[in-house]
């Protein structure tokens, strides 16, 4: 079985509990492949999963097996998307999300999925003409940390063979020996 160094998918459901729980819309995934649902919605989208911070440490926990962890960071797109009409509640709900990054609340949340708020971007209007009509969509980028950590069982060399060849100064091979170490 493959063991990933971060679990994407526990890291994801953290995310998406803290913006559901925060905007009081519905929150979703963002995917090329689903139909968007109603409008307004809150619409989330992984742009960079993995940054490595600085260096990884090695810990040996047994004889055969190393740990290897370190901090990483993930930045996420947070959109809301509302109807045309609706121009001061998209920004009030992504403003009220964004301003969640410092209630105590929200932090826990995060912190109890294994995620650290680090920073975010300003709030950005990005709303863009869609279809025959007008979608307001209001945005920030949070980066979030979080630490990668794996166990990797190296092994162990039971034995192993040596073989070699001594020379004199002539260059004329004297003795060539095969020597096993256990």
């Amino acid at each position: 079985m493959v063991q990933h160094a971060v679990d994407y998918e526990e890291v994801r459901k953290v995310v998406h509990r803290w913006a559901s729980r925060f905007s009081d819309v519905t929150c979703i995934w963002e995917k090329p492949d689903k139909p968007r649902p109603k409008l307004p919605y809150i619409a989330l989208h992984v742009l960079t999963p993995k940054i490595k911070s600085g260096q990884d440490d090695v810990i040996q926990k047994t004889n055969d097996t190393y740990t290897v962890s370190g901090q990483r960071s993930m930045v996420v797109s947070v959109t809301s998307h509302y109807a045309d009409q609706e121009d001061e509640e998209a920004i009030n709900v992504i403003s009220n999300l964004e301003a969640s990054l410092e209630n105590p609340i929200a932090l826990e949340v995060l912190r109890a999925g294994g995620l650290a708020y680090w920073s975010n971007t300003q709030v950005q209007d990005i709303s863009t003409a869609l279809e025959t009509g007008f979608e307001n969509r209001i945005t920030f980028d949070v980066t979030f940390g979080l630490v990668s950590s794996i166990d990797e069982d190296v092994g162990r060399i039971e034995s192993t063979q040596v073989d070699g060849q001594i020379k004199d100064a002539e260059d004329n091979t004297v003795v060539e020996p095969s020597i096993t170490i256990p």
